[in-house]
């Protein structure tokens, strides 16, 4: 009897079914971004979007501290924005993040 439990334990754990299909990735979004090399001010922050792809901030926060800094692409200074905006005005935020936002 005790061989009869087991074997049925054993087919009742097995499962027949599919696992569901995982839902389609979505596409990443798009940023339109500014013409590239021409320097951008947003509220004291120059903002450049060069050629070979880096962002060049430079300019001052709002404790009067300088900013000067690259980033190697777009999403770089993206995620860096959160980070800045400790030390930015509202302005300057609201501004370098309209640069980014996808459309």
């Amino acid at each position: 009897m005790h061989r009869w439990l087991f074997a049925f334990a054993l087919l009742a754990c097995q499962r027949t079914e599919t696992k569901p299909e995982p839902p389609p990735a979505k596409p990443a979004p798009v940023v339109a971004t500014p013409k590239r090399g021409e320097p951008i001010d947003v509220h004291g922050i120059v903002v450049t979007f060069r050629d070979d792809g880096t962002v060049a901030i430079r300019g001052r926060d709002r404790f009067g501290a300088a900013l000067d800094t690259v980033y190697e692409n777009v999403d770089f200074f993206r995620n860096a924005l959160p980070v800045l905006d400790q030390s930015l005005t509202a302005e300057q935020s609201m501004g370098l993040r309209e640069l980014v936002t996808p459309r």
